[in-house]
C-alpha cells in the first residue's frame, strides 16, 4: 500500500511484484489503487481492471509537501446553467455539471458544452460524482434511483425502496457508493453499496442515538473516514469506515454555520461549502479548523457544490451567476 511517510534514504518497493521474488524499486504511484508499481508492472496494473487508473511519477509525490497559502483565483468559467446546482471534474480535464432541469452537460474549461444527457426521466438530478472508471453517476430524488451514463445514455444502477429516498452521494477508493437517504418518520441514513447490493447501513450510534438529523451532501476522505453534511444540526459528522462517529465540527468562530456540499483533498483535509456565509471552511482530518476562503480572497458567492481535483485545485459552482470557480490553496 503506497503511504506518504517516507524518508529520503528510504527505497520504495512496488506493491505489485510477486511476493516470491525481489520486489523492484518504485518509479511510479497509481493515485486511484494507492499502490507503488516499478516501470516493468505498472501496465500489469493499469490493465487488470476497467478501473480508470490515475498514475504519475513517485517523484513528483515526494517532491516537496503541500501546504496552505492564502486562497487565489485561478480561473472563472462559465457552468452551462444559471442558475447552476453541481460540478464534478473527471480526469480527463472536462467538467461536469447540472442544474434544476433533466439534463446534465459535460464542458471544457473554457465552458464550451462538448456533451449534453438526458437524465432519463423528466426528474432533475440531486447530486453527481464520477466513479473510479470515470463514469458519471447522479441521484434522483423524484424517481428513488441512482443511475450512471454509459455508452451515451441513462442507465438505473440502484432502485430505492420502502419509502427510501436517495440524495446526496460519493464514490469510494474500493469504487463502493455511499448515499445518505431520508424517509418521513425515520432518522437519515448513509448506505454503502458494492454494486447494487446494500454492505453497509449507518443510522444510530453505540448508544442508539440517531446520528443525523439531515443527511445531506458526503465524502470519503483518504484515511477512508466518511463525512456527511447535516444541515438541520448545522455540523458536519465524521465517523469512521465503521460507521462510528469521530467528531462533529460546527463551524468553530464562525456566527453562524450552515454546511453543504463538502470535498476532500490529498493531505485529508476536509473542505466544506456554506453558502449562506458565502465561505469554504478548510478543516484537517481530526476536525482542527484550519482555514476559511471567503469573498475576500476569491470572490466566491453562494457555494453550492465544490469538488477538488487531482491537482488540488479547488472547483466552486456558484448558484446565482452560473460560474464555477477554480481556486488554488495549497502551494509547494
Amino acid at each position: 500500500m503506497a503511504t506518504m511517510r517516507h524518508f529520503a534514504q528510504d527505497v520504495i518497493r512496488c506493491d505489485v511484484c510477486p511476493d516470491t521474488e525481489e520486489k523492484e524499486p518504485a518509479e511510479i504511484v497509481c493515485r486511484s489503487c494507492r499502490k507503488n508499481l516499478c516501470q516493468a508492472c505498472v501496465a500489469k496494473h493499469v490493465l487488470s481492471s476497467r478501473k480508470e487508473h490515475a498514475v504519475i511519477q513517485l517523484s513528483a509525490i515526494y517532491r516537496r509537501p503541500k501546504i496552505l497559502v492564502a486562497a487565489s483565483l485561478v480561473q472563472t468559467i462559465p457552468g452551462g446553467f444559471k442558475p447552476l446546482s453541481r460540478v464534478v471534474k473527471s480526469r480527463d480535464g472536462y467538467l461536469w455539471t447540472s442544474a434544476e432541469m433533466n439534463v446534465i452537460k459535460k464542458i471544457d474549461m473554457n465552458g464550451v458544452v462538448v456533451e449534453t444527457h438526458s437524465t432519463g426521466s423528466i426528474h432533475a438530478p440531486f447530486d453527481i460524482t464520477l466513479n473510479n472508471t470515470g463514469d458519471l453517476m447522479f441521484t434522483v430524488m423524484a424517481a428513488k434511483e441512482l443511475n450512471v451514463i454509459r455508452d451515451q445514455r441513462s442507465v438505473t444502477l440502484i432502485k430505492i425502496s420502502d419509502g427510501w429516498t436517495p440524495r446526496g452521494l460519493c464514490s469510494t477508493a474500493k469504487n463502493e457508493v455511499l448515499l445518505s437517504m431520508f424517509k418521513t418518520g425515520n432518522p437519515d441514513k448513509v448506505v454503502r453499496y458494492s454494486g447494487s447490493r446494500v454492505i453497509q447501513e449507518i443510522s444510530f450510534d453505540s448508544s442508539g442515538y440517531f446520528i443525523f438529523k439531515d443527511a445531506s451532501y458526503l465524502c470519503e476522505n483518504g484515511n477512508y473516514d466518511v463525512c456527511v453534511s447535516d444541515v438541520e444540526a448545522r455540523c458536519v459528522v465524521v465517523l469512521k469506515s465503521s460507521g462510528i462517529p469521530r467528531y462533529k465540527y460546527s463551524g468553530r468562530s464562525q456566527p453562524s454555520f450552515e454546511p453543504g456540499s463538502l470535498a476532500c483533498d490529498s493531505l485529508c483535509h476536509i473542505l466544506i461549502a456554506d453558502k449562506v456565509q458565502n465561505c469554504v471552511h478548510i478543516i484537517d482530518k481530526d476536525g482542527q479548523m484550519l482555514s476559511v476562503i471567503d469573498r475576500s480572497l476569491t470572490t466566491i458567492h453562494k457555494p453550492v457544490r465544490i469538488w477538488v481535483d487531482d491537482e488540488d485545485i479547488l472547483f466552486v459552482a456558484e448558484r446565482g451567476s452560473g460560474n464555477i470557480k477554480a481556486v488554488k490553496y495549497l502551494d509547494e
